[in-house]
């Protein structure tokens, strides 16, 4: 009895054994199992870790370019109104001076036509006040009463424009004072003033 209990003890202790060792090697493979399971979930996720990783970088890229690009038609852009402003303000410029010049041009003939108009307007009215003059030198030596004439007088006043009837008073008033200085300067004062109108 005692060996068949040492027998029995032996092949549960064998059977157990045997157990472990089967649980130990299901153990070992589900660790294996889940560790390589591990590894490529790791190796997957770092996989697109990397791909995230150069796709932000490419769009990174991409982005910068653009921008670039996009500065470079604004420097472009602004450099072209630049000229166009300089271009117009030159040009604003150039006419402004040019329609400068011929405003001067134009006040210098303007100018000068006046300068011409006023010398020939001068000359004329001196021309006019020395034809008067001589004209009117004559007459006053004829009506002065110290070279009086009775003939003379009488043919200036027939000669006159005056009308009949101031010709015959004249006449009629120079023949009563001829003989009186006092009327006879009055006389010709007063044929002179008729005369002269």
């Amino acid at each position: 009895m005692a060996s068949d209990a040492v027998e029995g003890a032996a092949d549960a202790v064998e059977g157990a054994a045997e157990g472990a060792a089967e649980m130990a090697d299901e153990a070992m493979d589900a660790a294996s199992d889940a560790a390589e399971g591990a590894a490529d979930m790791a190796s997957d996720a770092v996989e697109g870790a990397a791909d995230a990783v150069e796709g932000a970088a490419e769009g990174a890229a991409e982005m910068a370019d653009e921008a670039m690009d996009a500065a470079s038609d604004a420097a472009e852009g602004a450099a072209d109104m630049a000229s166009d402003a300089v271009e117009g303000a030159a040009d604003a410029v150039e006419g402004a001076a040019e329609g400068a010049a011929e405003m001067a041009d134009e006040a210098m003939d303007a100018a000068s036509d006046a300068a011409e108009g006023a010398a020939d307007m001068a000359s004329d009215a001196v021309e006019g006040a020395a034809e008067m003059a001589a004209d009117a030198s004559p007459m006053a030596d004829l009506l002065n009463p110290e070279n009086f004439n009775l003939e003379n007088v009488t043919d200036a006043i027939s000669s006159s424009s005056l009308d009949d009837a101031m010709k015959t008073q004249l006449t009629s008033a120079l023949d009563l004072a001829q003989d009186n200085p006092d009327l006879l300067k009055a006389a010709l004062e007063q044929i002179g003033a008729a005369l002269a109108h």
